[in-house]
């Protein structure tokens, strides 16, 4: 023992080694032990994320080419009913299933060929419930090959439903947005436009889409124009949507009428990101309004003002600084003549050529309106009786110089002034109309024959009874009158007869009274009617209404089977028997454009043949024995 002492006492070195060995071997144990200690920690972390995420995890040997289930973790269990303990060691067709687990393989086989993490998505049934898996394979690699796969797989059903519905709303929104009758165009908060639909582009004419979304909103002249770009600004700088309308008219000179609606889309801190700007054409609805807006105050006939305009417009000009006030009221003549033998339509003509020359006659501050049926109405601001006489001579000398389309129409007018503030603008109104309604009166004769030799002039015009066929006719009934021996007033009457006996005719068509060929039964019904017309016009003159019935009955035959009454012999007056005699005669003896002229002596010869039957035989004995041997 004392000897052991005095060795390691004189070996000081050896000891030193041999102590630091042992320390180094203890630091050495410790550190093992830690190692160990760190391992285990860290293996059970893992146990427990392995065993507690979420997601389903598996392991998967790989020995000669074959897959061999080595564990799985809670979340793949509870998902599938799989567990660790039925299926360690099995292959995927001995776990799952042929049909399934050859599917599995493949995949497994992919990952291993590949050596590289591989993702796919499948359709899975498990415990009776349909899902979408999406897998990941990843390989662990030794030496060179592939010893493990780790699969993580996730349940993506709600997922993937997610996605479809955001993928079919985008393709709806895209079809919407693309589609939409309406104009879209989305610009960023950089002024960028982003987006814009084939709409807005028509709307505003500009270049292609994808010329477009190269632009900036404030580099399109078109959306400048049209006042987008300072929407746009608007909406920037306060952040709240606007909308309204913008009346534009575009580079090709096409009026647009839209009606706009800017929104902001704005970030979580309330920041405008983007702008959408919504534009329609409602050009349609706004000449609709317009339209309404103008027939509410307008004649639809003329284009005059109507008469509930010019009441509201009367009570507006009523005022102190419109005096001297003048009104000037209307009357056009010939307007129910027109009406009744040519018609509703030449009525209408007659109408809007009147109000035409009313307008023109009248300066630009004057009020013209239709009143109603054939009475204007003209409102003349500060304007005093004298020059307000001088309007009315320019209407009076237009209508002097209108041409008889077919009637030439005349004009009755009354004009009365205000000029104190106190008097009842109504009151003034009514002196003009009771003005207007005694110079119809006045004027009533001259407006007749002028409407008369009118009526005369479109007859020789239309057909072949010239001026010089009822001069003759007048001649010749004359003299039968007198040989007859008729009364003045019986002699007069018949020389008017003799004027306008067929003034019916200017009711019948150009076409029928000029038609070379023989007539058709409708044709010829029509031409029937002429005697009915011309009395028709008679009556509408007081100075005309003794010959009403002459006219009237001048085609009825002495057996009765003339028209259009069908009288008989002493029934048709007498001045329409002689009429009957002379014209026929006339007509027969003298050439016109669908007939010969006959003979003197075969005139008289169809006289004689007709007496009796169309001709009162005593004014045919009369006629041939004793006018035409005068």
């Amino acid at each position: 023992m004392a000897g052991l002492y005095r060795f390691f006492l004189n070996n000081k070195v050896l000891i030193y080694v041999i102590t630091g060995l042992i320390i180094i071997l203890a630091l050495l144990s410790t550190i093992l032990l830690y190692v160990v200690f760190l391992l285990k920690r860290n293996k059970n972390q893992l146990e427990t994320i392995f065993n507690n995420t979420q997601d389903a995890l598996f392991l998967v040997n790989v020995e000669n080419k074959t897959f061999r289930y080595y564990k799985l973790n809670a979340a793949y269990e509870r998902l599938t009913g799989l567990t660790t303990g039925k299926i360690k060691g099995k292959t995927p067709c001995q776990a799952v299933g042929k049909e399934l687990g050859k599917r599995i393989e493949a995949n497994f086989r992919r990952c291993v060929e590949q050596k590289k993490t591989i993702s796919y998505d499948e359709e899975l049934e498990f415990q009776g419930k349909k899902m979408t898996w999406h897998t990941k394979l990843s390989p662990v690699i030794a030496d060179g090959e592939v010893v493990q796969i780790v699969g993580v797989s996730r349940d993506v059903t709600a997922r993937n439903k997610m996605l479809k519905k955001l993928k079919r709303s985008e393709r709806e929104y895209r079809s919407l947005f693309e589609e939409s009758p309406i104009g879209l165009i989305k610009i960023d908060n950089m002024g960028k436009i982003i987006d814009v639909n084939k709409e807005m582009l028509d709307i505003f004419g500009s270049p292609g889409k994808e010329a477009t979304l190269r632009l900036n909103v404030f580099e399109l002249p078109q959306l400048k124009k049209a006042g987008l770009s300072n929407l746009y600004k608007h909406v920037i700088k306060n952040g709240r949507q606007i909308s309204g309308e913008i009346h534009y008219t575009t580079y090709w000179g096409k009026k647009l009428w839209l009606n706009y609606f800017a929104k902001p889309i704005l970030d979580e801190d309330g920041k405008v990101t983007e702008v959408i700007v919504a534009c329609s054409d409602i050009g349609e609805k706004k000449e609709a309004e317009e339209k309404i807006k103008y027939l509410t105050f307008h004649d639809s006939l003329t284009g005059l003002y109507n008469r509930a305009y010019f009441n509201e417009e009367l009570k507006r000009y009523d005022t102190q600084r419109q005096l001297p006030l003048s009104i000037i009221v209307g009357d056009v003549n010939g307007l129910k003549m027109t009406n009744d033998i040519f018609g509703h339509i030449e009525g209408d003509r007659l109408l809007i050529k009147a109000a035409r020359m009313i307008k023109e006659s009248c300066r630009q501050e004057d009020l013209v309106a239709r009143w109603g049926g054939d009475e204007f109405v003209i409102l003349l601001p500060n304007t005093g009786s004298e020059e307000a006489e001088k309007v009315c001579v320019r209407i009076k000398d237009a209508f002097k110089n209108m041409k008889a389309e077919p009637i030439k129409p005349e004009i009755a007018l009354g004009c009365a002034t205000k000029t104190e503030a106190a008097e009842d603008v109504y009151a003034v109104f009514r002196r003009a109309e009771n003005l207007m309604y005694k110079n119809k009166l006045k004027e009533s004769r001259s407006v007749q024959d002028a409407v008369i030799s009118s009526l005369k002039k479109h007859l020789e015009k239309k057909t072949c009874e010239t001026l010089s066929h009822c001069r003759r006719v007048k001649e010749l009934a004359l003299k039968l009158g007198e040989e007859l021996k008729l009364s003045n007033s019986q002699l007069k009457d018949l020389a008017m007869l003799a004027e306008l006996h067929d003034i019916g005719m200017v009711a019948v068509p150009e076409k029928i009274l000029k038609k070379r060929d023989p007539l058709t039964d409708k044709e010829w019904e029509e031409v029937k009617t002429h005697p009915e017309m011309g009395y028709k016009i008679a009556v509408s003159f007081p100075r005309l209404i003794s010959i009403a019935k002459g006219i009237l009955n001048h085609h009825e035959w002495w057996d009765g089977s003339g028209y259009p009454q069908g009288l008989k012999m002493e029934e048709i007056p007498l001045v329409s028997r002689i009429i009957a005699v002379t014209d026929a005669f006339d007509v027969m003896t003298h050439e016109s454009f669908y007939k010969k002229a006959k003979s003197r002596k075969e005139a008289v010869e169809e006289l004689k043949k007709g007496a009796g039957s169309q001709f009162d035989p005593e004014i045919v004995d009369v006629f041939v024995n004793r006018v035409l041997t005068l």
